[in-house]
This record gives C-alpha cells, structure tokens and sequence, in this order.
C-alpha cells in the first residue's frame, strides 16, 4: 500500500496548446490543484507519482519540440523552507481529503 504521502510538485513549460491542456487535465485527474497556470501541487504517494509520470509520458508525443514537464516530491522538511513572496503559499490549501477516480 502506497501511504509515504509527500507534497508532488508538476511544473511544465508546453508551446503545445493540445498537449499543454491533456497535461493539465491530468494532473486534476489525480487530485493536483493548480497553483499557477503551469504549476500543480497536492498530497500525492510515490506510486500515484510514477503513475502520474508515466500518463503524462504517453500523452508528450516526441514531436512536441521544447516540451519540458517536471515531477518533484517535496518532504516536509523541504516544504517547510519554502519561502513565498506575494499571496502566501500554504501546503495545508493542498491537502486535503478527497475521492480520487482513476481509469
């Protein structure tokens, strides 16, 4: 059982506009909440993580030129260096308890 929940960063610079919203739509597919327009976050496992990766994977085709999407898991400790500046971030926004359909 998959229970290591850690904060999953997505973060992805698309030209694409098809591959950009195929991308999007999956991370809200697994219950990522948009941070800014090509940034998503939420409380997510290693293996809904490698999942995700492994969705957006097939979905970035090799002739979608300068594609670059991140996956980044962010421990506690790390999430609690993170400075803000402007509207405050708060990781608590993005944990939640929630449903979760995948298929």
């Amino acid at each position: 059982m998959d229970v290591e929940m850690m904060l999953t960063w997505v973060m992805y610079d698309i030209p694409d506009d098809t591959t950009r919203n195929k991308i999007a739509s999956l991370c809200l597919d697994y219950g990522l909440r948009r941070l800014q327009k090509s940034v998503f976050c939420g409380d997510q496992g290693t293996k809904a993580m490698l999942q995700l990766a492994d969705r957006i994977n097939d979905v970035v085709k090799e002739g979608d030129e300068g594609a670059r999407i991140l996956l980044m898991a962010a421990c506690e400790r790390c999430v609690s260096g993170i400075i803000s500046i402007g509207t405050p971030f708060s990781p608590e926004d993005f944990r939640y308890p929630r449903l979760v359909i995948i298929g």
